[in-house]
């Protein structure tokens, strides 16, 4: 196959990613190493992920050069371009965790939020402060994101003027909250990349709070810190809509928002100072105190062990095994033209980008404990979970 000559035709262009991985680490019950850890390990293995995509879409995202090719391949031998589309497995396994928590007595509700206005925080020893001592100036009832904005605590020295949003903040997304019997909101913004993992956690038993501090709020090191902004988001919000079928889950994206009044909604967001990438979730207002004096004072977060336990044991159950990984985005280039012979890809010619070095982060993979082979790798939590329930159907 002219690799080359396909791409020009197409009109596509891949690009590699290249990582530092540190060795893997197995996830087993009642061992230290648990999926949600905060392991420290030296990245010794050299290692690229491809993108393939042309204006009409993405068809591999950060895939081994194994699977590039085979990629490449099938797209050749099939009649048209296909893009990447919606994991349609996914959302239905999301509709029957969300079946087996109405049986518990729990509602998930689904709303679009658009950003309007943004804070950039200071001073955060003033802020966490306010936050955890909230004194309001007046005491009539306001919106959150108006409450947000009437704390009785030095405004102009903590944060900066509000502007519009840019970057990530520039927020048109669908979020998801979790009521209980009485439509008490349990857990508030969970993020549609998120929503499988905290269903099965509260499926499992675990506690609001432990599913905020494991899976919501975000757990930044100091590295990650150095480099971040923290900023307060004033968002519009639709209608909650109930999710019960695939069609309301798929469908979110189509609700109206109103932009009458003030913002309705808020919360506060860690980013790049690019604003290019989010630094963990959103923290609600009224978590905000505690989940920022957690993440600057360190202190410790509730043990996911039970949680991790569950996982490995629901690998274990069709014969495979979790690994866990560190690693970090170190270079970015552009393949001019990939070097052939006898058909195969042997080498390449590529353009480095600048100023494109990333933050470590926790990666997972699937072994087959029966032949060794892995079956998924570079998985985001959210994936781990969501291809473990697969396999285990």
């Amino acid at each position: 196959m002219d690799y080359n000559q396909y791409l020009v035709e197409h009109q596509m262009a891949a690009t590699m990613l290249i990582y530092r991985y540190s060795e893997a680490d197995i996830v087993s019950p009642g061992k230290d190493v648990t999926v949600l850890s905060p392991e420290r390990r030296r990245l010794t293995l050299n290692d690229a992920r491809y993108q393939l995509y042309n204006d009409a879409g993405v068809y591999a995202n950060g895939v081994t050069l194994d699977d590039l090719k085979s990629t490449l391949a099938t797209l050749r031998a099939s009649d048209h371009d296909q893009g990447l589309s919606a994991n349609v497995q996914e959302s239905s396994t999301i509709i029957s965790l969300i079946r087996d928590l109405a049986k518990m007595g729990l509602t998930v509700m689904g709303s679009r939020y658009v950003c309007d206005r943004v804070w950039d925080v200071d001073d955060d020893r003033r802020l966490v402060a306010a936050l955890l001592h909230p004194q309001l100036i007046d005491d009539q009832p306001h919106s959150e994101a108006h409450e947000a904005s009437t704390l009785a605590y030095d405004w102009e020295n903590t944060v900066r003027r509000d502007r519009q949003p840019n970057g990530v903040n520039k927020v048109d997304e669908v979020r998801f909250t979790i009521q209980d019997q009485a439509g008490k909101p349990l857990l508030r913004l969970v993020p549609r990349e998120r929503l499988g993992t905290v269903l099965y956690a509260l499926r499992c038993g675990a506690s609001p709070q432990q599913i905020r501090e494991w899976l919501l709020w975000p757990r930044l090191e100091q590295l990650s810190l150095d480099y971040a902004q923290l900023s307060l988001l004033t968002c519009w919000q639709s209608e909650s809509r109930k999710i019960v079928t695939l069609k309301d889950l798929l469908t979110l994206d189509d609700l109206t928002i109103s932009d009458q009044g003030s913002g309705d909604a808020c919360w506060y967001q860690f980013t790049a100072q690019s604003e290019k990438s989010r630094f963990g979730g959103a923290i609600p207002f009224t978590e905000a105190g505690e989940a920022l004096s957690k993440i600057f004072h360190g202190h410790q977060y509730a043990s996911d062990r039970a949680f991790s336990d569950g996982l490995a044991q629901l690998a274990q159950h069709v014969n495979l095994q979790i690994q866990r990984r560190q690693r970090r985005l170190f270079d970015i280039a552009d393949i001019d033209r990939f070097k052939e012979a006898e058909g195969e890809i042997v080498d390449m010619s590529a353009t480095g980008r600048d100023g494109h070095e990333g933050l470590p982060e926790t990666v997972y993979e699937i072994i087959d404990l029966g032949s060794g082979r892995t079956l998924r790798y570079d998985l985001s939590i959210n994936d781990l979970v969501m291809a473990l329930l697969a396999f285990a159907r």
